[in-house]
C-alpha cells in the first residue's frame, strides 16, 4: 500500500465537507486533528445535524478511497470531545484496539494536557477577557499505552489559529 493521506476528506452535508489532519496512524490506531464546532457523536435531539462519527461510517459504507487505501473495515471513537473543543480524537481501527484503549480511559490513565494559558498572571481586581470567540478548549496532547505493543504513543494536535493567535497575546502581555 502506498503512503496514506496525512488528510482526509469527509462529507458533512451536500456540498459541505472537511479536511481532517492525521496525527498519527497504524495498524491499530488513528488520531485525527478535530476541529471545534463539530461534534463526534450525533445530537440525541437532531440525528441530521453533521457530526465525525456518522461521516466517518459513511465514508467506510462508501468505500471512499481513503478508507480503501488505508484497508479500513472498522472505526469506533476511543472518546469523545465536546463540539467545541479541538484537539487529538482516536479511533480504533480494531474491536480489540477499541477495549484495550477504552480501558485506560476508564482507569484515567490517559491525559490531556492544555497549553492555552502559560505564564498567563491575571490581575484580581480585573475580570478577564476573552481572547477567543470560542470556548477555550484544546485537547492538545494524548498519552497512552499502545493497544497491541504496550509502548508509550503520545499524540499531539497543533494548536488551531485562532489559540495561536491568542496566545501570541498572552505571551506578549501577561509579563506587563
Amino acid at each position: 500500500m502506498s503512503e496514506p493521506d496525512r488528510e482526509i476528506r469527509l462529507p458533512l452535508a451536500p456540498g459541505r465537507s472537511l479536511a481532517l489532519a492525521v496525527l498519527y496512524e497504524d495498524e491499530a490506531v488513528l488520531a485525527l486533528g478535530k476541529p471545534s464546532g463539530l461534534m463526534v457523536s450525533p445530537d440525541t435531539c437532531d440525528r441530521e445535524k453533521p457530526n465525525l462519527m456518522s461521516a466517518l461510517r459513511r465514508a467506510l459504507d462508501t468505500d471512499a478511497d481513503w478508507v480503501r487505501a488505508r484497508g479500513l473495515s472498522y472505526l469506533a471513537n476511543v472518546h469523545r470531545l465536546d463540539a467545541d473543543t479541538s484537539g487529538v480524537l482516536l479511533l480504533a481501527k480494531t474491536r480489540e484496539a477499541l477495549r484495550a484503549l477504552a480501558q485506560q480511559f476508564n482507569d484515567r490513565s490517559a491525559l490531556y494536557l492544555s497549553q492555552l494559558k502559560p505564564h498567563y498572571k491575571q490581575h484580581p481586581d480585573v475580570a478577564e477577557r476573552p481572547l477567543l470567540g470560542r470556548l477555550a478548549l484544546h485537547a492538545h496532547r494524548l498519552a497512552l499505552s499502545h493497544p497491541l505493543t504496550g509502548r508509550r504513543l503520545e499524540l499531539e494536535s497543533p494548536l488551531p489559529n485562532d489559540f495561536a493567535v491568542a496566545l501570541k497575546y498572552l505571551r506578549k502581555f501577561a509579563q506587563a
